[in-house]
């Protein structure tokens, strides 16, 4: 075993991922933030993202589908990242709209997305105009929290984090050609309006088909995808309920009711 500067053993790999598992798992039962552990490579915190993904289909909870983060230039410089990120979404972690979210220790925020749901199989050979043939999509809300304290600006320990997710609430999937139109307009909760080239979302989910292709994993039929940040992320307030709509895809609403927010 290799030594520290200050001549004690480094722990090794598998034991820095456990350390950071406990850290997790002790973090969400307790719904309270914990103390991140040194920093670890992006490989690594992905590493233990599967490996708490596999613990809790282990279980017999069902994998949803993924979330993509770090789709922005500034979003990927508060962390050194070169590209976008990717999390992993449970089936009890997404509501349909309209949601009561309720409880929790941690600091939330919320991002308003366009989540989509795959119709056909597809391939990273897909145009950005072939994959929005081949998906539905609905308007989302993702809630996002660090389960560090204080929080960090190491990748790795983003990606084992799962990236930040909470929770998401998705509105009503409709064909993607049907209502995608080469702007998104999004009018927040405040009324504020916000114009997106929709391209970029579906550069982001074809940056996860590719990114999961290179590990012999696929997006089937039926998988979920948050796509990224249109507006947010925004902090929670007590009592806040959050009404989002996509112009021409649809509303989604949310309501947090715990004091803790």
């Amino acid at each position: 075993m290799s030594q520290s500067a200050d001549g004690l053993p480094n722990p090794s790999a598998a034991h820095r991922r456990d350390d950071i598992l406990h850290r997790l798992s002790y973090a969400r039962a307790q719904e309270a933030p914990v103390p991140p552990p040194p920093p670890v490579s992006l490989a690594e915190g992905y590493r233990i993202q599967d490996d708490w993904a596999e613990s809790r289909i282990a279980v017999g909870e069902t994998l949803l589908g993924y979330k993509i983060g770090l789709t922005t230039i500034t979003a990927r410089t508060g962390l050194n990242a070169i590209e976008p990120g990717r999390g992993y979404l449970f089936e009890r972690d997404v509501l349909p709209s309209p949601a009561v979210i309720t409880g929790g220790g941690f600091p939330l925020r919320y991002e308003v997305e366009l989540a989509v749901r795959i119709a056909e199989p597809v391939s990273p050979d897909d145009s950005v105009e072939e994959l929005a043939g081949k998906v539905e999509i609905a308007p989302a809300l993702e809630v996002i929290a660090t389960r560090w304290d204080p929080p960090t600006n190491n990748i790795g320990l983003w990606a084992a984090d799962n990236a930040m997710a909470q929770s998401a609430v998705v509105g009503t999937f409709i064909p993607a050609s049907q209502a995608l139109r080469e702007q998104i307009l999004v009018v927040d909760d405040a009324g504020r309006a916000h114009y997106f080239a929709s391209r970029d979302a579906f550069e982001s989910l074809s940056w996860l088909i590719t990114h999961l292709n290179a590990s012999g994993q696929r997006l089937t039929p039926g998988t979920i995808v948050l796509t990224g940040a249109l507006v947010g992320p925004h902090p929670v307030r007590a009592g806040q309920s959050i009404v989002a709509t996509i112009e021409s895809v649809g509303e989604v609403r949310a309501e947090f009711r715990s004091p803790d927010y």
